[in-house]
């Protein structure tokens, strides 16, 4: 497995994860290789545009998250190119302002752009890949087990 240098890195506009991430002032999503780099933060209250930020987590008003990269975004009316993520987060950081949201999310990227951080993102994708097949299984059984009772 090789490092993804940083020209290969794919920068995004959009909000990656978390439900309120579209009131988030602060956002960054970042591409590398195999995986998401998701940051959000600096949430203003419902109903206010700026002021004290709610925290987007315990104890935190801002965080990075890194996920397995799926499929593109391609809907007609959107084609933002956020990848799909499965919601199991692989490494995680928290911070309590934008300027150290902004440096541990750079510092994620670099951490998951090496060779080792990718090639352990390829052997949990293997694994995962297994554990589903492993779900189809077991529910094609359950099918024929209820299907023989009935």
């Amino acid at each position: 497995m090789k490092a993804i240098p940083l020209s290969e890195w794919r920068w995004l506009g959009m909000p990656a994860h978390f439900i309120c991430g579209h009131r988030c002032r602060f956002h960054l999503a970042t591409v590398v290789g195999r995986v998401l780099v998701s940051s959000v933060g600096a949430m203003p209250p419902v109903g206010k545009d700026w002021g004290e930020w709610q925290e987007v987590g315990s104890g935190r008003m801002c965080e990075t998250m890194v996920f397995m990269a799926g499929k593109p975004c391609a809907q007609a009316d959107c084609r933002c190119g956020v990848p799909e993520i499965d919601g199991d987060s692989l490494d995680f950081g928290a911070y309590n302002d934008p300027g150290s949201a902004q440096e541990g999310h750079a510092a994620m990227c670099a951490r998951w752009a090496s060779a080792q951080f990718q090639a352990k993102a390829a052997e949990y994708a293997k694994r995962k890949a297994k554990a589903k097949a492993a779900e189809a299984e077991a529910e094609r059984l359950r099918d024929e087990i209820s299907e023989a009772l009935s």
